[in-house]
C-alpha cells in the first residue's frame, strides 16, 4: 500500500483477496472508493473526480496493482487495455460495475 510518504504500510482494512458481495452500484462505488483511500491515503476527502495519476500520485505500477486488487476483490478480469479507464476514481468505479455486470 502507498502511503502520502511514498513508504510501504500494510496496515489496511479491506483485505484485497476478500470477495466483495456487492448488491448495487452504489455499493460498488463505496467499496471502491473505500480501497483507493486506504491504498493512496489522501489528506483530503477523495472526490469522484479525482485523478488516481495527478491528484493522488498514482505511477504505472500502483495502476497495475489497483487492477489486480480490484480483480481479486470483485472476481472480474481488468485487463491491461482497460487502464484508461482509471484516469479518475469515479471512472474506475463505473468500469468495475460495468465488469461486474458483464460476468453476470
Amino acid at each position: 500500500m502507498k502511503t502520502n510518504e511514498g513508504t510501504l504500510s500494510m496496515n489496511y482494512m479491506m483485505e484485497p483477496t476478500d470477495v466483495c458481495l456487492a448488491t448495487s452500484s452504489s455499493d460498488v462505488h463505496n467499496q471502491v472508493k473505500t480501497y483507493f483511500i486506504e491504498y493512496f491515503m489522501p489528506y483530503e476527502e477523495l472526490e469522484h473526480d479525482a485523478l488516481l495519476i495527478d491528484d493522488l500520485g498514482a505511477d504505472s505500477l500502483d495502476l497495475l496493482q489497483v487492477a489486480h486488487d480490484l480483480n481479486d476483490m470483485f472476481d472480474i478480469d481488468i485487463q491491461v487495455n482497460d487502464l484508461p479507464h482509471f484516469l479518475s476514481v469515479g471512472s474506475a468505479c463505473d468500469h468495475v460495475v460495468h465488469l461486474i455486470h458483464q460476468n453476470q
